[in-house]
């Protein structure tokens, strides 16, 4: 049996109690009349199309939001390390900074000072510390502009008395001045500056 067929056998009782309900006068009561139905067609619901279509936005969403999440994660972790980097480069420079303050304490102590002087250097400590006072004409001494000094002369070369066996030996230079010091250099006597000291 078809469905057309079964419909129509449900509708045939249902007309025979309307026409009888029509022939003694009585109102039809709702249910018993005959109701022309419209031919039905399966059509796919448009609330499932767009829930489809919600669907598929919503997991593009959903996955964009976990690409940027991991993103971001990994921008996190570099940045955590290029942190770790400079948190080690900075201890690292501490360590080294305090080593050579260290260092530097140690060098300038007065103790290591005093014994460089004495055993590299050949310094002695002095028996007694002497104060210089001032004087009463210092002050006036101190602003006396000192004359200069005259340059040095050229002391003239060790001379030789003359003999017939060395031809080449060198003539004394007339107009020096100064003594010849035994290593052909000039001993000249300082001339007193401005200072007094």
């Amino acid at each position: 049996m078809t469905p057309a067929a079964a419909r129509a056998a449900a509708v045939e009782p249902r007309r025979r109690v309307a026409d009888l309900d029509t022939r003694i006068g009585v109102a039809p009561t709702p249910g018993h009349g005959v109701e022309a139905r419209p031919d039905l067609e399966v059509v796919t619901p448009r609330r499932q199309r767009r829930s489809w279509q919600v669907g598929t936005v919503a997991g593009v969403v959903l996955f964009v939001a976990l690409f940027a999440v991991a993103g971001f994660q990994t921008l996190i972790v570099s940045s955590q390390k290029n942190l770790d980097e400079l948190n080690r480069g900075i201890g690292a420079a501490a360590t080294t900074g305090q080593r050579l303050n260290d260092q530097l304490a140690e060098l300038q102590s007065p103790q290591r000072i005093t014994t460089e002087a004495t055993q590299r250097l050949g310094m002695l400590s002095p028996p007694a510390v002497g104060y210089l006072q001032p004087g009463p004409d210092d002050e006036a001494r101190a602003a006396e502009v000192p004359e200069p000094s005259p340059p040095p002369t050229m002391a003239p070369p060790p001379t030789t008395p003359k003999s017939t066996s060395s031809p080449t030996t060198p003539k004394p230079r007339s107009g020096s001045t100064g003594a010849s010091a035994p290593g052909g250099t000039t001993a000249s006597t300082p001339t007193p500056s401005g200072s007094g000291r």
